[in-house]
This record gives C-alpha cells, structure tokens and sequence, in this order.
C-alpha cells in the first residue's frame, strides 16, 4: 500500500483533496523555511516494509516520490518540529533503547537537503545531532509556540497521555535525563492526537482521532520561572517579563539608574534621573 499525502485548499470549501506525493507509512508532516523557502518536511519509512527505522524526509512534489532523506531517526515514528531558527526537534517513538527528543542543527539540516535525492547513503543520524531529553514515553505530535517552547503528546501504549512541554530559557538541570515538564494528561483513550500548529502564544490545538473527530483548544499555563508574578507569553497572561530569570526584573519594578539592566521592562536601560535640588 502507498500511502497518500494530500492538498486542500482552505479558500475553496467542500472541494476534494488534491494528492500531491506518494509515501508510505508517513506519520507526521511540517513546513520549515529553509534558505527563504517554504520546504515540506515528512516523517516515516517511506516504505511498506514495517522494520525500516523511521526517518525525516523533504518531501518530493513534483510527483516522482523522489524523497530525500534527511535524518534518519529509528523507531517505529517521530514528531518533527522546526523552531524560529530553523532547527529540527524530533521526538520518538519505538526506539529499543528508549525514546527521547533528538534535534539537529538548521546548518546540517541544509546540507542534507543540499546533497539532493541522488546521494548514497549521506543523511543525518542521531549521533550527528543533540539529545536534548529522554522520554518516559513515546511521542506523538510536536510543536512549538511563539514563545520558543517545545510542546510534545507522550504516552507508554496502554497508558495515558501526557502532554509535555521543554520551556524554552528554563533550567532542567535538576531533571536528571527528563528535561521537560508534564502540564496534560489525557485517558489511554486519547493518545491518537496531533497537535496542530499554533499562532500567537496560547493558541495550541489537539485535534483526536477518536470518532467523532474533535479539535480542542489547549490552554497552555503562564511561565513564571522566577516567580515575580509576571510571565513571558503576555497576552492572556499579562505584562511580559523581559527576564524571567531574575526576580528582580519585571515591569512592576521601578528602574535602578547606572546598572545597566532594564529593570522595569520598558525596553529602555538606565533611563536618566532626575535629581530636584532644594536651595
């Protein structure tokens, strides 16, 4: 069986799909601007043969299902995910020594896409990358907000679903190998989620596959790390703190002339002081 990935035009309702490449066994999909270029990124096993290790494909359009591998992965699955600087997250599932969250600099995401669809045998494998966390579970789906955090759906098969988080700026080195904090859990029922791509800070969705097929909105927790009562997101969660690393620095602080720190988060350091001289 050739599994099929498809087009749909938001602007044209109610019209059929249009199928734009052939890939079996493909589990998740992401765009990823690469060079100022929107490139469709898959993961799977491009094959029906159930023992390939799972990897990470640019998607081939153009109707040859020439795809070129990028990174290969292992394990039955992963998520993909791309921050702000172009570098790839992939979090596992199925890996026989444990699953975690492997990523790869956006550099060498460039030059395996560079090498082309013709190489032999040149693409990126874990140890060419980072791990950035172990995983008491496999992943699912992975995004990341505007805020730069890594949202992840994780479940050991028959348990429930957690929803984890690796916040971006936070310090898990108190985490041992699980650097990442559970902020969800859902019933065994509901690990076939996907989450999909978010807009401003907050807006993360989970869409299930549960019959009836339902989308959810997530609310996603305010990130205080410093606990000054300011959080990072604003919007929804209020003013934004310009360093939620240091309690002292927030915008309910008043600003401390001459030590070089905004301290109020006004965008401006050291604002001038005026001293009244009474004569």
């Amino acid at each position: 069986m050739n599994d099929t990935i498809f087009t749909v035009s938001l602007d044209a309702v109610n019209e059929p799909a249009t199928p734009v490449a052939g890939f079996s066994g493909n589990y998740d999909l992401e765009f990823a601007s690469v060079a100022g270029e929107w490139l469709p990124f898959v993961s799977g096993l491009n094959s029906t043969l159930w023992g390939v290790p799972n990897s990470v494909w640019l998607l081939d359009t153009s109707g040859a299902d020439e795809h070129n591998k990028i990174a290969e992965i292992g394990g039955y699955s992963a998520g993909i995910a791309f921050d702000g600087a172009g570098n790839l997250f992939c979090p596992s599932n199925g890996l026989l020594d444990g699953d975690l969250v492997a990523s790869f600099d956006a550099a060498d995401v460039a030059w395996a896409i560079e090498e082309g669809p013709e190489k032999a045998d040149q693409f990126l494998e874990l140890a060419d990358g980072s791990i950035v966390s172990l995983l008491e579970g496999g992943a699912a789906d992975a995004v990341f907000d505007d805020a730069g955090s890594l949202y992840m759906l994780t479940a050991v098969w028959g348990g429930d679903l957690t929803m984890a988080t690796i916040i971006k700026g936070k310090d898990y080195s108190g985490h041992g190998d699980y650097k990442y904090d559970v902020v969800g859990t859902g019933g065994p029922d509901a690990f076939w989620f996907n989450f999909l791509a978010s807009g401003p800070i907050g807006n993360v969705y989970i869409a299930t596959l549960d019959y009836p097929a339902s989308i959810t909105q997530v609310s996603i927790p305010c990130t205080d790390l410093d606990e000054d009562g300011y959080a990072i997101e604003g919007d929804t969660c209020g003013e934004i703190d310009c360093d939620d690393l240091d309690a002292a620095v927030n915008p309910g602080q008043e600003e401390v002339p001459g030590n070089g720190i905004d301290d109020d988060c006004d965008g401006n350091v050291d604002e001038p002081c005026f001293i009244r001289t009474l004569l």
